[in-house]
């Protein structure tokens, strides 16, 4: 195939001077350094890290869903529900039933951290407050066992992906294994 570049040099897109010379256009951008953290801050981190490393990796699905200026309200009640001891609920991702036999990790991430969660189906209804439109698939339960640290971005990285789709929803995470995600973690760390 000719050169797209030097339109038609003789050389194929690998052999032209001018483009093999040129960095590979999906070449991965590798993560920024991480922010300082204060020491509970890192402890916290590798404390959720052991936590994901006690959980069976066998039949696991990860899971993607960013903290929005339309949702954080909510999230905020939830997690209030949490430090309470209540049960965290949130509308069920219109995928989750597809990954019902997996052990489902979720990532909620904030624009510093990501809160890590255990997430399962529930026979409990929701919240007064929501509208009908975000239980029309059910509800789900949040499991929280801990936080990591790391920019929104970092915690992309970490799954593979060079940023996140900030729609407010649920994404499956495909690009890495459970197994890839907690050895992303530990190298963030280290």
């Amino acid at each position: 195939m000719p050169c797209s570049i030097c339109k038609g040099c003789g050389h194929n897109k690998t052999t032209c001077p001018t483009t093999a010379s040129r960095p590979s256009q999906k070449a991965k951008k590798p993560p920024a350094p991480p922010p300082p953290l204060t020491r509970k801050e890192k402890d916290t981190s590798i404390c959720t890290v052991n936590a994901l490393c006690s959980l069976p990796t066998a039949k696991v699905q990860l899971w993607h869903f960013p903290v929005t200026v339309g949702n954080i309200s909510n999230y905020e009640f939830e997690i209030g529900k949490h430090l309470t001891g209540e049960t965290m609920l949130w509308s069920k991702p219109t995928k989750f039933d597809s990954y019902g036999l997996c052990q489902n990790i979720c990532l909620i991430t904030h624009e510093a951290f990501a809160d890590v969660c255990i997430i399962s189906q529930t026979d409990l209804v929701a919240r007064a407050h929501w509208d009908t439109k975000h239980s029309e698939h059910g509800v789900i339960s949040l499991t929280r066992i801990g936080k990591i640290y790391a920019p929104t971005l970092n915690v992309a990285g970490m799954c593979d992906y060079r940023d996140w789709n900030f729609a407010g929803k649920f994404q499956c995470i495909k690009k890495v294994t459970f197994r890839e995600f907690i050895d992303n973690v530990k190298g963030y760390f280290n």
